[in-house]
């Protein structure tokens, strides 16, 4: 508090709330699996059925926690966030494009993206690759 995120030559966060951005954090696993659950009832597929899985990043973390709840922990994926930091909206176009890049996605597989927005919006969507 005080001063900037840049003095020192250091990065700091300062949370003025840790218990409520906890509890957003763990909000966030349970929207997006609800979300990604309703796409798949919509397309009439099992968790079974998806190839590979993208997701918005916002943390490292989160996208293996939706995988595990969400039964897609068998779906191939990739963590972009590891070399770009983070991408806000870019997250699943700049995944899409490095599976695919890497050879983790290809033509009709089925892909499940999802994402979230400002707040507590989420969104979710089946699709089959190169159709």
């Amino acid at each position: 508090p005080g001063k900037h995120w840049y003095d020192e030559g250091r990065s700091f966060l300062h949370l003025a709330d840790p218990a409520g951005m906890r509890d957003i954090l763990l909000r966030t696993v349970d929207l997006t699996v609800e979300g990604v659950r309703a796409a798949l009832a919509s397309a009439n597929l099992g968790p079974e059925a998806v190839d590979v899985f993208a997701m918005h990043q916002g943390t490292p973390w989160l996208r293996n926690l939706v995988e595990e709840h969400a039964g897609l922990s068998h779906t191939r994926s990739v963590d972009t966030y590891v070399t770009t930091g983070h991408l806000f909206a870019a997250f699943v176009p700049s995944t899409l494009v490095a599976a695919q890049r890497q050879g983790i996605l290809a033509d009709d597989q089925v892909v499940v993206i999802a994402g979230g927005g400002n707040g507590m919006t989420y969104g979710a969507a089946v699709l089959r690759w190169g159709r």
